[in-house]
């Protein structure tokens, strides 16, 4: 039952996580450091709580990496956005240089058609 429950906490902090587009790193940074704990409480002959840890580092980078590719999705589609559709360049905000040279040739070409 207690397990249950933080899974859904987990969860919960992920779902809030995304919809306010919180790093994953903070996430990934979490379960490193609960693996460092549980490893700790390991050597010290707390065998049960050690598990115990170790699975809340477990659901912590379970949420980091899903974030991680949510993040990486939202990314490449807009860069996709930008592409194929180059007057919606104000879509992002960090575009790289060589995104940009992308973009002005395919205006170029499609002026040209």
């Amino acid at each position: 039952m207690v397990d249950l429950l933080v899974l859904l906490a987990f969860i919960a902090f992920g779902l809030v996580s995304w919809h306010f587009r919180i790093s994953h790193r903070v996430s990934i940074v979490t379960g490193l450091l609960f693996l460092l704990v549980a490893e700790i409480v390991a050597t010290a002959g707390g065998e049960n709580v050690a598990n115990s840890i170790a699975i809340l580092a477990y659901y912590s980078l379970v949420v980091g990496v899903t974030l991680a590719i949510v993040e990486q999705a939202r990314t490449r589609r807009l860069y996709v956005v930008q592409v194929e559709h180059p007057r919606a360049s104000h879509l992002v905000p960090r575009a790289t240089s060589r995104v940009r040279q992308v973009a002005a040739r395919v205006r170029r070409m499609i002026k040209r058609s």
